[in-house]
């Protein structure tokens, strides 16, 4: 038998701050003498990734004993 809960490391929402711009959406782009700030590949400009826990769902799945 399962239950489902809210997932506790999204809270909820299904999205976290992305670990490679830490939220801010964009990243610094160094490229011999011109650098600048670029859209974060990884979160394509939002700040926030899908959460890996509940997959972007917002709700775990707990088995229980």
């Amino acid at each position: 038998m399962t239950h489902q809960e809210i997932c506790e490391r999204c809270n909820g929402s299904g999205k976290v701050s992305c670990s490679n711009c830490r939220g801010k959406g964009k990243v610094e782009n160094r490229h011999l003498t011109l650098s600048g700030l670029t859209e974060c590949p990884k979160c394509h400009g939002k700040g926030t990734v899908d959460c890996s826990t509940c997959k972007g769902s917002g709700i775990v799945t707990i088995p229980e004993d």
